[in-house]
């Protein structure tokens, strides 16, 4: 939806320069040359088509226009002898030209912005004997010095034969600038950037061949072909009580810019177009889509609206400048097409331009990518690209993004293309986005799902007692856990068992855990199978199937634990009783590889500080003490293991 404009904008680098206008007093007078016209305005068509606001190019209407008649249009050549300066088009083809053009139909058009037709009233050269104004700009003016010279010629006119400006005080501020006694409202502030909607004439300035304009910070026919501006009138005594605040609308043409005839009418009926469309710049009937974003105006785009807002300049920037007509004698000259909004066309003589009726598509990647599952385990840029695939293409104006989840963003316009997103919160983010290309046309929402998960996921093991004896059971329990992306695999498995079944000595046990982001945990547990007496008894009473073989066994085994260390003989034989009785008892008792684990198992009950067998003997006090240890202990370990 397109919104009108509210109040004045003004074109901050041409009003900085209009603030400091002072005309200098003028000098005695002398008569200027004139030529004049017939007169004859343009037939108007019958009707006058209404203003349309349907298409972006359209005009939009700002401070309304308040003209009460017919626009002249008056030539004022600035330049001493025009005719003989070198490279000089001559006076007379121009204004010949600017009657033909009246004399067709082009303006028409304009009536349904409220412009009612205009007529070609004559024009004037400068210098001679006594001129009151400046007679030549010279080789360099500016535009300081260009209004200055306007100001003067229009005050003098009685002198200079440019006739008074047409059109009444602004009466916003030139009338009480007006009325304080010796003032002048051309050097008032308020009153120079003031828009008055009522002049009624138009002086085309052209400058001559070889004279440049230069402002410092723009310069004619490097920066631009011609402008248009509007400058209050001076006070006059000659017109006491309405002289001051007039509207002195102004075409400027640098003829040094333009090097044919059709190409110099052009660019002055470009200029005529717009500054009676829009006397003051961007005040008036302008494109105000040009300088805006999403409908509100953009301050950073203001210089669009110069550039590319104003009737003429649309037609300009779509590549249409110049449109040969013919006049009745067959004279062919130039004329610049205008936007009309009742056409949605440049007129005269463009079709109206193939328009973009086609939404933008964007795309989204990100860096790094997703993995197969959808989630990435580190932090993601998004970069959104958008392409206008419409024939013909208008081309991105901006994207629009927001985000909901994790890491919310909000609603955000941003006019660049491609647009970069960063995400670095863990969990899911889903991102929406759509493009808006340069003809308003908007893309459908789309929307991506960014997931990221950086913490890797949780393995436990619980019930490890670190050290089993060979009777004891091992129940350790393993789980593997993920609170982001959930796990993708585990190895993770639960160790479960008889101690003996696993075998003497230190067992490791690992599992591995992976999530769906990739992000992997390997944990691992120890635990330690030994041998001692009281565990080999638990043993031998779990597998044997005679409990009185189970108790005789297990007293073996306690008189044994009960010798002091350096008894190994003595422990050997109590061994060795054990190992009889075991294999004397298969099957009965025990199965073979019952035995075979109960033997191996009580072997390793000899210390390893006991030399070898070969070696072992116990000295006499030995004997003695571990025949007597063996006594006093008896009957407390076959009590004991008996139970």
């Amino acid at each position: 939806m397109r919104r009108d404009r509210r109040g004045p904008l003004l074109p901050g680098g041409v009003v900085a320069i209009v603030l400091l206008v002072a005309c200098s007093p003028p000098e005695s007078p002398s008569g200027g040359e004139t030529k004049q016209s017939t007169g004859a305005q343009a037939p108007q068509t019958a009707t006058c088509p209404a203003p349309t606001n349907d298409v972006p190019l359209d005009l939009e209407m700002g401070i309304p226009l308040a003209y009460v008649s017919g626009l002249g249009i008056f030539n004022v050549y600035w330049g001493e002898n025009w005719d003989s300066l070198p490279g000089n088009f001559q006076r007379a083809d121009i204004d010949k030209a600017l009657k033909d053009v009246v004399a067709t139909t082009y303006f028409d058009k304009l009536c349904q912005y409220g412009v009612p037709g205009f007529h070609f009233e004559g024009s004037a050269t400068t210098g001679g004997f006594l001129y009151p104004c400046q007679g030549s700009p010279g080789p360099v003016t500016s535009t300081l010095t260009l209004f200055e010279f306007m100001s003067c010629a229009e005050f003098a006119s009685p002198f200079t034969s440019v006739p008074f400006a047409l059109g009444a005080p602004n009466p916003v501020s030139c009338v009480p600038c007006g009325a304080l006694p010796g003032s002048d409202c051309f050097t008032d502030p308020v009153c120079l950037i003031s828009p008055n909607p009522t002049g009624l004439r138009v002086y085309v300035l052209l400058l001559p061949s070889g004279t440049v304009i230069d402002d410092v910070v723009a310069k004619s026919c490097k920066d631009y072909g011609a402008y248009h501006f509007q400058i209050p009138s001076r006070a006059n005594p000659l017109l006491p009580g309405v002289s001051q605040g007039r509207p002195i609308n102004i075409a400027v043409i640098p003829t040094q810019c333009h090097s044919t005839l059709p190409g110099l009418v052009a660019a002055i009926t470009h200029e005529i177009v717009e500054a009676a469309t829009d006397p003051t710049p961007a005040e008036h009937w302008i494109d105000f889509s040009s300088g805006t974003t999403k409908g509100g105006f953009d301050i950073t785009k203001v210089l669009s609206l110069f550039k590319k807002g104003e009737a003429a300049d649309i037609c300009q920037d779509m590549g249409l400048s110049e449109v040969d007509l013919t006049a009745a004698d067959g004279t062919v000259f130039g004329v610049a097409p205008y936007w009309s909004n009742a056409d949605n066309a440049c007129v005269p003589g463009q079709a109206a331009p193939p328009t973009d009726t086609t939404a933008p598509v964007t795309t989204a990647s990100g860096a790094p990518p997703a993995n197969g599952s959808g989630w990435n385990d580190a932090d993601v840029t998004v970069t959104l690209t958008a392409t206008d695939p419409g024939s013909p293409s208008s081309g991105i104006k901006e994207i629009d993004l927001s985000a909901t989840g994790a890491q919310p963003v909000p609603a955000t316009t941003v006019p660049a293309n491609p647009v970069s997103v960063f995400f670095a919160v863990e969990g899911i983010t889903d991102l929406t986005f759509h493009a808006v290309d340069n003809a308003g046309n908007v893309e459908a929402d789309k929307h991506l799902d960014i997931r990221i998960d950086k913490t890797p996921p949780v393995v436990t093991w619980t019930g490890n007692a670190g050290t089993y004896g060979v009777g004891d059971t091992v129940a350790i329990t393993c789980s593997a856990t993920d609170a982001l992306s959930g796990l993708a695999s585990s190895t993770c498995a639960d160790v479960n068992g008889p101690a003996s079944s696993f075998g003497l000595g230190p067992h490791t046990f690992t599992a591995t855990a992976m999530d769906l982001a990739g992000n992997s945990t390997t944990v691992s547990i120890t635990f330690t199978v030994e041998v001692t007496a009281q565990g080999l008894c638990d043993l031998v009473r779990e597998d044997s199937t005679d409990p009185r073989l189970a108790a005789k066994l297990c007293r073996i085994l306690n008189e044994g634990a009960a010798l002091p260390p350096d008894c190994c003989k003595a422990l050997r034989k109590l061994l060795g009783e054990f190992v009889e009785e075991v294999v004397d008892h298969i099957p009965a008792a025990f199965t073979p590889q019952q035995a075979q684990t109960l033997i191996d198992d009580a072997l390793t009950l000899v210390p390893t500080t006991c030399p070898q067998p070969a070696n072992d003997h116990d000295d006499d006090d030995c004997d003695d003490r571990c025949r007597t240890h063996r006594d006093d202990d008896d009957s407390r370990a076959t009590a004991g293991l008996a139970r």
